[in-house]
């Protein structure tokens, strides 16, 4: 799996991550600097043969980071799922407004704000699943619950990531 967001250049939080081990290290300081993160998924785009899909995400993001200003972010996540495993996983956002966060995080003392940008190769087990899908999503939620973590959840959508490979 291929998770990208944000640019590098601009991010702590930007960089582009293939292993398990910086997939859920980045998760961790994610969760680390910011208090609460909601999202409110917009719309939800799907393309594709099942055993080859293109899904994207279009949400708006509610965030309380540690120090500083919470903010509101739009963005859009293009994620391709080939054979039932996510290969391709892609954030936009509005960069500028996470690095303001991060600066006001650093400026208050968190050192981990301003940290290099965690990358890595090996490969994470997401999850996505759509409304319509209710007896497989309390399956899949609860292994979330156990072995992962909930990234996102509407009435519409959710989206997990289940395990490591």
């Amino acid at each position: 799996m291929t998770s990208t967001t944000c640019s590098p250049a601009i991010l702590h939080l930007g960089g582009e991550r293939h292993s398990r081990n910086a997939v859920r290290a980045w998760f961790e300081r994610l969760f680390r600097l910011y208090d609460e993160l909601r999202f409110e998924i917009q719309r939800v785009i799907v393309s594709g043969r099942p055993w080859n899909i293109v899904v994207g995400v279009e949400w708006l993001g509610h965030a309380r980071p540690k120090a500083g200003e919470p903010y509101v972010n739009e963005g859009f996540h293009v994620i391709n799922i080939r054979r039932g495993r996510v290969v391709y996983f892609h954030a936009y956002e509005d960069s500028q407004k996470v690095a303001e966060a991060c600066r006001q995080m650093a400026d208050a003392g968190i050192e981990e704000a301003a940290a290099a940008p965690i990358v890595g190769r090996s490969r994470a087990v997401i999850h996505l699943g759509f409304r319509d899908d209710f007896a497989n999503r309390s399956r899949v939620i609860r292994e979330v619950a156990g072995r992962g973590k909930l990234l996102m959840e509407t009435a519409g959508a959710w989206l997990g990531i289940t395990g490591w490979r």
